[in-house]
C-alpha cells in the first residue's frame, strides 16, 4: 500500500539527514506532509493512483491549504521517484508527472526594520544573536543555528570569515566578519569560548532545535 510505501520512504530520507543530504527542517516537514496523504492514498496501492488523482488531491486539499497541498504532492512525487528505482516496488511510472500545480503567489509583505527593532529589543541575547545573524548573513536561519567557533576561518589577507555550508543546496558561503558581525558573535567577558558550542545555544550551552528558537 501506498502508506507502507510512504514508511519506507521517510526511512530513506531520515537516512539521508544522518548523511548530512537532507535538512532535518525537511524531514520534519515530510513527515507532516505524508500523515496527509496517508489519509486519502494509504489504503491503495501505488499502481492505482493515476494523475487524475493527484489532480483531485491538490483540488480538494487547496481548498483549505493552497500551498501546503503543492508540497504534499512534491513529497508523493519524490516517493514515486524513488520507487521506480526499488525493483521489489513494481513501480513504473510516476503519477504526479504532468499534473499542474496549484498556483503561488510570492510574499507581499516583509517584516519591517521597526518590526525587527522590536523583537530583537525583547529577546533573550542568544535568540537577538540569531536574530541579527540571518538578518546580516542572508543565510537560512537553520544555517545560523549550527554556526559555531568551529566556523570560523581565517583568510591569507588576515581577515576572518564565517564559513557556513547550506544545509538545503550544500554549497559553502564564506561571509567576511565586519566589525558589526563582530560584536554580534561575541561572548560576554570572562565567557570561556567552547570551539563544540553554536553562537546560538540555550543557557545550559546545547544547541536549540529550529522549532525551540523559534518558539522562542
Amino acid at each position: 500500500s501506498v502508506a507502507y510505501w510512504l514508511d519506507r520512504f521517510l526511512l530513506h530520507r531520515n537516512a539521508l539527514v544522518t548523511a548530512k543530504k537532507l535538512a532535518p527542517r525537511t524531514y520534519a516537514d515530510n513527515v507532516v506532509e505524508a500523515e496527509f496523504l496517508r489519509k486519502v492514498f494509504g489504503k491503495m496501492a501505488p499502481g492505482e493512483i493515476i494523475p487524475a488523482d493527484v489532480g483531485g488531491y491538490l483540488d480538494r486539499r487547496g481548498e483549505k491549504a493552497w500551498v501546503r497541498a503543492n508540497r504534499e504532492r512534491a513529497l508523493l512525487s519524490a516517493m514515486f521517484t524513488w520507487l521506480m528505482r526499488t525493483p521489489e516496488s513494481g513501480v513504473v511510472m510516476n503519477p504526479c508527472r504532468g499534473v499542474k500545480r496549484n498556483t503561488e503567489t510570492k510574499r507581499k509583505r516583509y517584516v519591517s526594520h521597526d518590526e525587527l527593532a522590536a523583537v530583537a529589543s525583547i529577546a533573550v541575547r542568544s535568540i537577538w544573536k540569531w536574530i541579527m545573524l540571518v538578518y546580516r548573513t542572508a543565510q537560512r536561519p537553520e544555517d545560523c543555528l549550527t554556526a559555531g567557533p568551529r566556523n570560523v576561518r581565517r583568510l591569507p589577507d588576515g581577515r576572518r570569515v564565517l564559513r557556513i555550508q547550506q544545509g538545503k543546496t550544500g554549497a559553502v558561503v564564506e561571509i567576511v566578519l565586519t566589525a558589526e558581525l563582530e560584536d554580534i558573535l561575541a561572548e560576554p567577558d570572562g565567557t570561556v569560548v567552547d570551539l563544540d558550542r553554536p553562537f546560538v545555544h540555550a543557557e545550559d550551552g546545547k544547541p536549540y532545535t529550529y522549532d525551540g528558537a523559534s518558539g522562542m
